[in-house]
């Protein structure tokens, strides 16, 4: 009958917890001579202290120390979410069956009998460095797994957000387009004209600046006095004007370059162009252009502010065609007279 051998061992590192100085000795030799890294602890407040600095691939723990024994160490690894997995093997006298109901009861993992069998101990030190490695793995496996379900789930949010944002803006761009053909004055477009870029952008602040003489002049505002709200026409009026030229605020610059534009206070501005005419400016605050996703949101901004133009160039070809109608009408009627 073939007498079991010690399998190679692994690389690892072992506590021994005794407070008599022999065994330590003794353990650390036949530990060391099969390759193992060994550390001591002479009580239980050492080892705990050990343990903290560095966690071992598995702890040989006496029972019967000074101060606090090998139970009470036992209990308090196993307590510690950060150490209940580590192997404890409890140093017993042989056949002390209280003494190991007392252990398995303290959570310990295996035992070791005194006095100690070497090919015993390297066979129980193997099979439990084996299960510390072998749980280290599981665990670096399970945490690298949750970390790419937690990257794809972000990816997945972001590109849903994403098509949102897309859906949003085509939704904001028809509505645009409709309004180039509706019969709206030039008030009622400018409103309609924030409502999508609100809606578009999530702005919470948004003012359509159109050019009166060598000033900018505010001709429809939103979110100014109260959020999500519409300015009345004398509201309007109390809000500063921008120069044309020259100005440092961020609307007056977008309409000097015909260039849009945005700053690290989440303020963004973008001209109103149709062809090589200069319609206005549109400035926001807030919303996605000081998100995360803010170049896609400016990029949306841009686009919708040539939908825009469109709008205010066709309401103002309207209104000088109803007013060459209303001059066809006084002249003929000055000709019936």
């Amino acid at each position: 009958m073939s007498t079991a051998q010690p399998a190679r061992p692994l690389p690892g590192r072992v506590l021994v917890v005794d407070d008599e100085r022999l065994n330590r000795t003794l353990l650390r030799s036949l530990l060391q001579a099969a390759g193992y890294q060994v550390s001591e602890a002479e009580d239980g407040e050492q080892a705990l202290a050990q343990v903290g600095a560095e966690v071992p691939d598995v702890i040989l723990l006496d029972v019967m120390m000074p101060g606090l024994d090998g139970y009470a160490v036992c209990r308090r690894l196993k307590a510690d979410q950060a150490t209940a997995h580590l192997p404890i093997l409890i140093v017993t006298a042989l056949n002390d069956r209280e003494a190991r109901l007392a252990g398995i009861g303290a959570g310990a993992n295996d035992f070791l009998t005194k006095p100690i069998d070497r090919q015993e101990v390297l066979l129980r030190v193997h099979n439990a460095v084996y299960a510390k490695h072998l749980f280290d793995d599981n665990l670096s496996y399970q945490r690298d797994l949750e970390e790419k379900v937690a990257a794809q789930t972000q990816e997945l949010r972001l590109a849903h957000a994403r098509l949102e944002q897309q859906v949003r803006e085509l939704e904001g761009r028809d509505r645009l387009v409709h309004l180039q053909n509706a019969e709206a004055d030039l008030p009622g477009a400018c409103g309609e004209i924030l409502r999508v870029f609100a809606e578009v952008l999530s702005a919470d602040r948004l003012i359509l600046y159109r050019p009166a003489g060598n000033q900018l002049r505010a001709a429809a505002a939103m979110g100014v006095s109260a959020p999500g709200r519409l300015e009345n026409p004398e509201q309007l009026g109390a809000l500063p004007a921008l120069p044309r030229e020259g100005g440092e605020d961020l609307g007056a610059q977008v309409f000097a370059s015909g260039r849009p534009a945005c700053n690290a206070q989440g303020q963004a501005a973008a001209p109103l162009r149709c062809r090589d005419e200069n319609l206005g400016v549109i400035c926001l605050e807030g919303g996605a252009v000081a998100t995360g996703e803010q170049e896609e949101a400016l990029n949306a901004f841009w686009r919708l502010s040539r939908e825009a133009a469109l709008v205010l160039h066709a309401v103002q070809i309207a209104e000088e065609l109803a007013g060459t109608e209303d001059l066809k009408s006084l002249i003929e009627l000055e000709g019936n007279e």
